[in-house]
């Protein structure tokens, strides 16, 4: 998207709820069935390519917006919190351990996406309306002529 990784973090994103999302509805639409279990492979594989996407973009970004004397404090808050994100994904697989409560983890993730494609667009926005404030002060002033 002509070098804005921002612009591509967000199209990655939601490109990866999108392709994720018919697992969810497989599972609401076929309840716990062989269908459902197949769309799960099938979005999982699938949607893999926005989560890349984004994940490069992601990168890109924080390598061009974070001063460089934070970027290792931020990259490790960043591995941080996916650590713990990863052990409350586990400990979901514990409680729902159950095949028929499978339906719940998939819910739960494409959820857990949403929300992460919601987030990001609201930083791209606020974002978008920083660097825009920012060019118009940069801007010459006109000189209007004095009566």
């Amino acid at each position: 998207f002509g070098g804005r990784f921002t612009h591509t973090g967000l199209v990655a994103v939601w490109l990866f709820w999108l392709l994720l999302a018919p697992s969810a509805m497989a599972f609401w639409v076929c309840g716990q069935s062989r269908t459902s279990d197949y769309a799960v492979m099938a979005c999982m594989i699938v949607s893999r390519v926005g989560l890349w996407m984004f994940d490069l973009a992601e990168t890109q970004v924080m390598q061009e917006h974070v001063e460089a004397r934070f970027r290792a404090t931020l990259s490790g808050v960043q591995t941080s919190l996916f650590q713990a994100f990863f052990v409350l994904i586990q400990v979901g697989g514990l409680a729902f351990h159950d095949p028929r409560q499978f339906e719940a983890l998939v819910y739960w993730s494409v959820g857990s996406v949403f929300l992460s494609a919601a987030l990001y667009s609201l930083w791209f926005a606020r974002d978008a309306l920083h660097v825009h404030a920012l060019a118009e002060l940069q801007k010459p002033l006109a000189h209007a002529p004095l009566p």
